[in-house]
């Protein structure tokens, strides 16, 4: 998934947005992660205990497209882990990165703008019509048949994994994707 590198056992993606490379909006690419680096510390006791990195799309790049979980994830996550475990519902949940003190910058996309088109999330196949706040910055997507489920990750032959693509269509936005979770 990180095009820019690896460092002492956590991924490094472009350390500013001006690093990153100008939007292809033909290629259909995989979201580009953004890494800030000016969070981390090297001491004993961390001092944070998340950071603000994030996948980043820009309305320029045009549709991006990703599988999640990726096939390393996958390996551990679908594996069952007894009898007892159920199939994926495909429930989804995804999160931005928090504004700091409430105060987003001009563009900034949250999730919940899947309901006025400022942004677009299809997940193997199926649009993302509607959330639901879990807390401001993670929203839980609607499917647009209503519900909550896109399916058990089957599509294309995959076990528990979702092809997901995102645009963005707010005049100069941009989402920063800090997190998906599926169940």
């Amino acid at each position: 998934h990180i095009e820019h590198g690896y460092h002492i056992g956590y991924e490094v993606g472009y350390p500013r947005e001006r690093d990153m490379p100008e939007p292809e909006p033909d290629n259909d690419a995989t979201p580009p992660a953004l890494t800030v680096l000016s969070m981390r510390q090297e001491c004993e006791v961390p001092l944070n205990h998340d950071y603000k990195d994030a996948w980043i799309i820009r309305k320029d790049d045009g549709w991006m497209t990703d599988i999640y979980p990726n096939d390393a994830e996958a390996e551990v996550l679908t594996k069952p882990y007894s009898d007892f475990e159920k199939a994926k519902k495909g429930h989804v949940m995804m999160c931005t990165v928090g504004c700091d003190w409430g105060r987003c910058p001009p563009g900034y996309t949250h999730i919940r703008e899947v309901i006025d088109g400022n942004l677009t999330v299809i997940i193997d196949g199926t649009m993302a019509k509607d959330s639901v706040p879990i807390n401001p910055d993670c929203y839980v997507l609607k499917a647009e048949d209503g519900g909550y489920s896109f399916g058990a990750g089957t599509k294309d032959g995959r076990n528990g994994q979702y092809e997901m693509k995102f645009k963005v269509n707010k005049p100069l936005g941009k989402l920063l994707l800090s997190a998906v979770v599926v169940v």
